[in-house]
């Protein structure tokens, strides 16, 4: 099958867009489709050259991905998250329109006006898709307005369509605003090697991901020497070095990009996903992903995602409060109980591992979106 790979949030080689990009076009290489990634027009060289070992790679979309409230209002203060949302249809449009034929669009990250596009692009082509985010994300008043409108400019267009997220959660948003009453919940994503057997002592902690205030940035930066004054060895991943961390104990080590950051992951005993409860409340993390399905602990914030998983399987610690204190109060206590927790998240990833991970994520989007295609076209 000929499947277009579209991520107009690709702009770098840093994030969970590149490492999504990648390893799903990695697959579907090794499982003998032909892949074509369409990035945005930022995307350096680097991560291009990288990405053209699965196939053609073409940097077209020209429509800010990350636009927010701010820009809105820049456009007009009372209609401006409308017209927003209106401009970078139609430019996502135009750009589609310029993509080559394929059997798919396949979007591994998608926003309301990238749905909306793919309804006005005259291509017509299949769409498979999965959101990330609840409809309000990034601070959008009339978010939900413009899912349903997207919804409902892909049924008109007949264009066939599967959309879903791995965050069983976003179900009870998008539900109520799809078109045809159908959101499917796909295996979560992960790369991760599960490790032979649980740790029997903590040493090495970890913090993972693109550093940015609501994954808690400010909380990270007063964790590292109480940790190390305790004795533990910390992992620190800075891929936008923007933490500024002084290496200054030969127990901190600090990394940016690197092409592998599950096998860093497995290098550690405990993960902290030092995140805000409130903007995790229904939001995956690829991070506790990768460790669960390793089998290694986490830290995670209580009543979200990833503390749900934490609370259902005992494989770490949740903490309440988005502080300092709060987060170094449940890692203390995993040290405290370590053994146990350590063969808890063991137990929990030989479920986890198998029924999870890109092959099985990418499986139910390509299998679903060839069913619904096959259905409609013989209507």
């Amino acid at each position: 099958m000929k499947i277009n790979l579209m991520d107009p949030g690709l702009v770098g080689q840093a994030g969970h867009h590149f490492e999504w990009v990648a390893n799903i076009a990695r697959l579907l290489v090794d499982r003998g489709h032909s892949v074509h990634v369409y990035a945005h027009t930022a995307l350096p060289d680097a991560p291009r050259d990288a990405l053209a070992a699965f196939g053609p790679v073409t940097p077209i979309f020209t429509a800010h991905p990350f636009a927010g409230p701010k820009e809105a209002r820049q456009i007009d203060p009372i209609a401006g998250e409308y017209y927003l949302y209106r401009s970078q249809s139609q430019a996502t449009a135009r750009d589609i329109d310029q993509t080559d034929d394929a059997d798919l669009l396949l979007w591994p990250t998608i926003s309301a006006y990238q749905l909306s596009a793919c309804a006005m692009s005259r291509r017509n082509t299949p769409v498979s898709c999965c959101i990330h985010f609840t409809p309000e994300a990034g601070g959008f008043k009339t978010g939900a307005m413009w899912w349903r409108d997207a919804f409902l400019n892909m049924r008109r267009s007949k264009a066939p369509l599967r959309c879903g997220s791995f965050v069983p959660a976003l179900r009870k948003h998008y539900l109520p605003i799809t078109a045809d009453g159908s959101f499917a919940v796909y295996p979560a994503p992960h790369s991760a090697r599960r490790i032979d057997g649980p740790r029997d002592r903590l040493g090495t902690v970890g913090f993972f991901g693109a550093q940015r205030p609501e994954k808690g940035l400010h909380v990270i930066r007063g964790l590292i020497p109480r940790l190390i004054n305790d004795g533990l060895r910390v992992l620190v991943h800075d891929s936008y070095n923007v933490l500024k961390v002084p290496q200054a104990s030969p127990l901190l080590s600090v990394i940016g990009y690197v092409p592998d950051l599950a096998a860093e992951i497995s290098r550690c005993d405990l993960v902290i996903l030092p995140y805000d409860p409130a903007e995790y409340k229904d939001r995956g993390s690829g991070i506790a992903y990768d460790a669960l399905a390793a089998g290694i602990p986490i830290v995670a914030p209580f009543d979200t995602v990833p503390g749900d998983l934490v609370e259902s399987s005992g494989a770490g610690r949740t903490f309440v409060y988005f502080d300092e204190e709060s987060i170094y109060r449940a890692a203390v206590d995993c040290r405290a109980s370590y053994a146990k927790i350590a063969e808890a998240a063991f137990r929990f990833s030989g479920d986890w591992y198998p029924a999870n991970g890109y092959g099985p994520f990418v499986d139910a989007m390509i299998g679903d979106v060839r069913r619904v295609a096959s259905t409609q076209l013989g209507q």
